[in-house]
């Protein structure tokens, strides 16, 4: 069981291409788009001050590049967590939410909002997502009890955590946390 104690800084990556078009990305792995690469600086200079000890990230390159742009400027070396990727959104990755609209209309919510807890054709499957995460935190948390950690992630894991740390179900989650709408988006846990 994850024990919170406010050591845990999650950064979610700067932007790509992908987040401007409205494309799922999930797993694919994308480089920072010139905002984005200007979002990683900008989160950097709010970071610089909180004390962090360690700086992990997950190993896709809008968040490696997020990560390294805050390491240079926090003076810490950047450690690479394959753990801590996106989930794996399998045959949509790649498809404008439009376009599933029109492929997959079951997979959209009414507001046009895709349906996380799917399990979509070739997706790791949520349940498994969720325990990868929720493992890989409560390890991180254990291993570094007395460091103050930032996370440089993705909207995913922000909502897993979100929804375990508040007690309710991930696709809930969605309803009233939306980590995707913000690039560099930074939380404390």
């Amino acid at each position: 069981m994850i024990q919170f104690n406010k050591n845990l800084f999650l950064v979610r990556h700067g932007e790509v291409d992908y987040n401007r078009q409205g494309i799922i990305a999930g797993s694919t792995d994308r480089p920072l788009n010139e905002t984005g690469r200007r979002q990683a600086e900008e989160a950097a200079e709010k970071v610089k001050n909180l004390g962090i000890d360690i700086l992990i990230t997950s190993d896709l390159k809008r968040a490696k590049e997020t990560a390294e742009a805050i390491g240079k400027k926090i003076g810490l070396p950047v450690m690479i967590e394959p753990a801590f990727r996106e989930r794996n959104y399998g045959s949509i990755e790649g498809k404008s939410k439009k376009d599933l609209k029109k492929m997959y209309p079951e997979y959209m919510s009414e507001k046009g909002t895709l349906i996380l807890e799917n399990e979509f054709p070739e997706a790791e499957p949520v349940h498994d997502f969720c325990k990868r995460i929720i493992e890989a935190v409560d390890s991180l948390l254990k291993k570094y009890s007395d460091k103050n950690i930032l996370l440089v992630t993705h909207a995913g894991i922000f909502r897993v955590l979100y929804a375990y740390k508040h007690n309710i179900p991930y696709n809930k989650a969605r309803e009233v946390y939306k980590p995707e709408d913000t690039n560099c988006l930074i939380e404390n846990y």
